[in-house]
């Protein structure tokens, strides 16, 4: 519904009506009007920053066991990074037990370079398909799928199911780019809905559970990718 159409409807009626169009259309769709804007410090509030110096502490913090003898609490131990400003899984000690170390005892890193597109999507051999699919694809192979535009341009019947991989104790450098359309249009099997952040689901990795959990990252709504016309919406 219009923003002009809601305003019509009287305001306590207007919740149901919204959702009683919504529902008999299948149009989801969300109009943006206006928008408040809180920045924040790109350092982190208060609390956050507090929360960053508390598990950054190497020595742990005073802590009692159960039976009230003393005892340390032990934190991560190491200053926070993007993604992850309450526990830094890259953590070089575990790797070099791990023997991941380079030739410089460095830790080593995984760079991969990724963005999520558009694609009509073939599923079977019978050529049924999803006009509307959304896969990832390296950046270096997204001109194989879509033209400048965004527009499919071929045939993804041959398109592969997306891995990275890294070998124990590396760490992945995983930069998400999302090409694909703020919106899902309506068909016979898709609602009219905003789609305007795309992240990864991953399992059995381990994560700094406040930040970077792997349903967002997921659904980490800090991490998750906006697409370029939820940006632009915003903007």
């Amino acid at each position: 519904m219009a923003h002009e159409d809601i305003a019509q409807i009287p305001e306590a009626d207007r919740g149901k009506e919204v959702l009683h169009r919504a529902l008999s259309t299948g149009d989801m769709s969300v109009e943006l009007a206006s928008a408040t804007i809180r920045l924040l410090p790109k350092d982190g509030t208060a609390l956050e920053r507090a929360a960053m110096a508390f598990h950054a502490n190497p020595a742990g913090h005073p802590s009692v066991k159960p039976d009230g003898t003393s005892a340390v609490f032990d934190v991560n131990g190491q200053a926070p990074q993007p993604g992850a400003p309450f526990s830094d899984p890259c953590d070089a000690s575990v790797a070099k037990l791990a023997g991941q170390l380079d030739e410089h005892g460095n830790l080593r890193y995984r760079p991969y370079e990724v963005s999520a597109i558009d694609v009509d999507l073939v599923v079977n051999t019978h050529g049924w398909h999803d006009p509307q699919g959304r896969i990832n694809v390296l950046d270096s192979e997204v001109g194989q799928y879509t033209d400048p535009s965004g527009n499919t341009k071929v045939s993804t019947d041959q398109a592969k199911p997306f891995f990275f991989r890294a070998n124990s104790g590396e760490c992945i450098l995983f930069q998400h780019t999302n090409r694909t359309a703020h919106e899902l249009e309506l068909d016979d099997f898709q609602v009219a809905t905003p789609t305007d952040t795309i992240g990864q689901h991953i399992h059995l990795v381990k994560f700094d559970v406040m930040s970077s959990d792997g349903s967002g990252n997921g659904w980490n709504y800090e991490d998750g990718t906006f697409a370029q016309g939820a940006i632009r919406e915003r903007i």
